[in-house]
């Protein structure tokens, strides 16, 4: 993502318009992540949020809540995803959603 994303930011852009990204790749995680983190991009979230859920395995409360906010607007969309993209994401509100509730010794 950050190759993609120095080359979409590292171009000339014009001021009028919109910026398309496009992602093809065959592996669902990075499919998801990627959806999620443009989803992010999309809600004007801060950077440092959204470079948290991207690199981070440990994520700040803050982060959480962006992240399910995110999830919310991604699963609620009327444009079918993918079977098993949605089953991740699925997967992944359902564990973050529990995210209050986790110890070390559940983790």
């Amino acid at each position: 993502m950050s190759i993609d994303l120095w080359c979409e930011l590292g171009d000339e852009f014009k001021k009028e318009g919109p910026v398309k990204i496009y992602h093809i790749d065959m592996n669902i995680i990075c499919v998801a992540r990627s959806m999620l983190i443009y989803k992010m991009l999309l809600q004007s979230l801060m950077s440092e949020t959204i470079f948290e859920v991207w690199y981070s395995s440990c994520l700040s409360e803050h982060a959480v809540q962006d992240l399910k906010s995110a999830l919310n607007a991604l699963l609620s969309e009327p444009e079918p995803l993918d079977k098993n993209v949605k089953e991740l994401l699925i997967h992944w509100k359902n564990v973050i959603s529990s995210y209050g509730n986790l110890s070390i010794r559940k983790a």
